[in-house]
């Protein structure tokens, strides 16, 4: 099998294309640059260069393939909508549109749990794959939320006109070595003077470990059941916002936080702090935005029963193993972490 992966070197997609390559899977890998490339060809991956907004570059790499996983997206919690659109909602309909013309045999579209409808999820604690998925998804999580909700149904919509057999997999909070969105920031927010618990509660935040995801999206693309399925990758037990912090305190040698401070008042400091930001019109987001402030304080666990039961997926990394990796790499990174 020729697997075709689009966001080859971000976060997930560089953990998957190692997971394809080990089980005998011939990789390509989508790239704009040469640094892209010199990581691929490291770990025996051949090469395409090119982008989701380019369809000639997009036709050559489809090529003799005959599974697209698709991972390539803008990955971000703030920012204006026109990348979110051009990279997610217009590049996944350039990569289905190619494949489909190609003749690829299997599309497998990397989702999010952020696609659930949140008039929803306010109202359940459980989350199963059959939750509506709003037109905007988590309407509290903007743009994000809102070009993964699209992005989705013009995968589903392709899958409906018998144009591809598509299987989609929704991850929930993943983290891990190789994130330089969502960690890295948490850390900083925690090593700062503002750092404090948000509410007394504990909400269910479902971090699953980057490798258990880039798993259970090789095993979805391996089962000829999964087509027109969608799968929850998401821990089997509820892990809270409490658990996860405290655990990422010990893995990075920091105290947890000393005091705790009412929702309200968190929301709206982060209202300042995007305000400001706007204001400077700063290219950084926010330590903290109302996005990220939503991921760590709704509860709601994401079931993943389904890909157990029809897959064989089990997560494999425990929380605090997980976050030893994670901050050993983080380690290393020093223009990330370390400070």
């Amino acid at each position: 099998m020729k697997a075709l992966v689009t966001g080859a070197t971000g976060f997930i997609g560089s953990h998957l294309v190692e997971r394809l390559l080990s089980t005998g899977t011939e990789v390509r890998g989508l790239v704009r640059n040469g640094a892209g490339a010199a990581q691929l060809q490291a770990g025996a991956a051949e090469v395409a260069f090119g982008d989701l907004t380019d369809l000639a570059s997009l036709r050559a790499a489809v090529k003799g393939i005959d599974v697209v996983f698709h991972l390539g997206a803008r990955v971000s919690d703030w920012g204006p909508r026109r990348p979110f659109d051009s990279v997610t909602i217009e590049g996944t309909e350039n990569v289905l549109r190619t494949a489909s013309e190609a003749g690829v045999s299997r599309f497998l579209h990397v989702s999010s749990i952020v696609v659930y409808d949140d008039r929803f999820t306010r109202r359940n604690h459980m989350i199963p794959e059959t939750a509506p998925r709003g037109p905007s998804g988590d309407r509290r999580l903007g743009n994000y939320a809102r070009a993964k909700a699209a992005a989705e149904e013009a995968a589903w919509d392709y899958a409906r006109r018998g144009q591809l057999a598509v299987t989609v997999v929704r991850p929930a909070l993943v983290y891990g070595p190789r994130d330089r969105t969502t960690v890295p920031r948490l850390i900083g927010y925690l090593k700062s003077s503002n750092a404090a618990w948000i509410g007394r509660g504990n909400p269910t935040i479902d971090p699953i470990f980057v490798t258990d995801v880039a798993e259970c999206i090789e095993m979805a693309a391996a089962s000829e059941r999964a087509i027109g399925e969608a799968y929850n990758a998401a821990p089997a037990e509820e892990i809270g916002m409490r658990e996860f912090w405290a655990a990422m305190c010990r893995a990075i040698d920091v105290p947890e936080p000393q005091i705790t401070v009412p929702y309200w008042l968190a929301a709206v400091h982060t209202s300042f702090l995007e305000g400001w930001s706007r204001l400077t019109r700063s290219r950084q987001p926010p330590l903290v935005t109302k996005a990220g402030l939503t991921l760590f304080t709704h509860d709601r666990h994401y079931i993943s029963t389904k890909a157990q039961h029809e897959l064989g997926w089990r997560p494999k990394v425990d929380l605090e193993e997980g976050l030893r990796q994670t901050a050993q790499w983080l380690r290393a990174e020093k223009s990330i972490a370390g400070r």
